[in-house]
């Protein structure tokens, strides 16, 4: 069986929630259905880098914001074509979701929330329009997956989220 292309993507390799979620999925993502690639919007000094199994190959896109790094990230997943495209980070899964469109149809985009979006929103400038933009383009997703069902009920809710693109999915524990 021919083995899954699958992107992950992070803002850094930094210290955080989001981060170290990933790495533990990175380490535990079976070898033998899934070829991986981590596509690091900005590597820096992130001192998780040391921690990115041998096995995954990784990409530095050398951009520090999402906004900035966005064109050359839908360049590469045109180019590349992977099977999969997994974010884990609020502003760039929306990112990704208004240049769904432009993305191989191939791909399954999927994503993570790690905040209830309508509160994350809140603390947006221009809220009004992130909420318009997450109603409208979050559509577009082919699976979310929420840590808990008061997210995912979120979604449903203020975004109109269908139920069969919602996952919820508890933190990973590597014990």
């Amino acid at each position: 069986m021919k083995k899954k292309t699958s992107f992950v993507l992070l803002p850094n390799l930094n210290p955080g929630g989001a981060e170290h979620i990933v790495i533990t999925l990175l380490n535990h993502f079976d070898r033998s259905l899934f070829e991986i690639t981590l596509v690091v919007l900005d590597a820096g000094s992130g001192s998780l880098r040391k921690q990115v199994p041998s096995d995954v190959q990784l990409v530095v896109l050398n951009r520090k914001r999402v906004r900035t790094a966005l064109m050359n990230l839908v360049g590469l997943l045109r180019a590349e074509q992977p099977d999969i495209v997994f974010s884990n980070l609020s502003h760039l899964n929306l990112g990704l979701a208004i240049f769904r469109f432009t993305l191989p149809k191939k791909t399954s985009l999927v994503v993570r929330e790690s905040n209830i979006v309508s509160q994350n929103v809140k603390l947006f400038p221009f809220n009004a329009i992130f909420h318009v933009l997450y109603k409208f383009f979050y559509r577009h997703i082919d699976m979310i997956i929420c840590q808990s069902s008061e997210m995912a009920d979120d979604l449903r809710q203020h975004y109109n989220i269908s139920s069969s693109q919602i996952r919820v999915i508890n933190n990973p524990v590597d014990i």
